[in-house]
């Protein structure tokens, strides 16, 4: 009689694992075991889902806003602890009377050895750097997050780039905040390590400098264009802003290029 029963049993057993499977499979419940690996602290785990459901799933917003949260979440990041730090970043790109400052770049260290072209460029950027002085100040009370945690962050601002929704914009751009400052902060000790050496122009950290004020300005551009979608009254604001952060990219273009063309004099002994 058993034997008689065991098709019949193994159909049963096969069938609820196939239920089971077909059910396991489904988005909501691969998200499901996401968030529950998230809250166990298990990232990693977390973003391996995520990961092949993004990629089977490329268009579901939410499996991405999911996926940004694991990423923020491995990095040691709880957005939740950073927005009493950025109840003022609706501000951050406004105009308002800002205390002068001195260039970013000096020029007095190398005039001798840096070509006119070369000066005047750095000149000119250093008149479009306004922006960038006043959003470092005003971020300076968020903490710093180590060059290592934040590569995690860059995945999390990867994976909702250009999000459809205005929370998805809002939770990125307090993600750009917390790497905004860090990369800013690594801008600045660029900038005091090069100044040490009496501003080599041709010393590598001179570029290196350069391509830092490039990168941050990039990160702030990204920005302010998250915030112009998370709050559309404000979009003006935060697209003028853009806008200026958009010629200090620009610009170090063409620093960059002028060094390139100056390389020359480094050559001499």
């Amino acid at each position: 009689m058993l034997k008689a029963l065991l098709p019949s049993l193994l159909a049963c057993v096969l069938l609820a694992s196939c239920a089971k499977s077909e059910k396991d499979s489904r988005p909501e419940d691969q998200t499901s075991q996401a968030t529950t690996h998230m809250e166990r602290g298990e990232y990693t785990e977390a973003i391996s889902i995520l990961v092949n459901l993004q990629t089977s799933h490329p268009e579901d917003p939410k499996i991405s806003l999911h996926l940004a949260s694991a990423y923020a979440g491995r990095a040691g990041l709880r957005v939740e602890n950073y927005w009493g730090f950025t109840v003022g970043y609706k501000g951050l790109f406004r105009k308002a009377p800002e205390p002068q400052a001195g260039p970013l770049i000096d020029l007095k260290g190398f005039e001798s050895q840096a070509p006119k072209e070369l000066r005047d460029a750095v000149t000119h950027l250093n008149g479009n750097l306004k922006e960038f002085y006043k959003i470092r100040r005003r971020l300076e009370q968020i903490p710093y997050v180590n060059a290592d945690k934040r590569q995690d962050l860059y995945r999390a601002l990867d994976a909702i780039k250009g999000h459809p929704t205005a929370g998805g914009r809002l939770y990125r751009s307090v993600l750009g905040l917390v790497v905004a400052r860090s990369t800013i902060e690594d801008t600045a000790s660029v900038f005091n390590s090069w100044s040490k050496r009496n501003y080599p122009l041709c010393d590598a950290e001179f570029r290196l400098l350069v391509d830092w004020i490039a990168f941050s300005a990039g990160v702030l551009e990204e920005l302010a264009d998250d915030l112009s979608v998370a709050f559309p009254k404000d979009r003006a604001e935060f697209k003028r802003a853009e806008g200026e952060l958009k010629k200090v990219s620009g610009l170090t273009r063409e620093v960059n290029r002028h060094v390139k063309e100056g390389a020359a004099l480094c050559a001499r002994p």
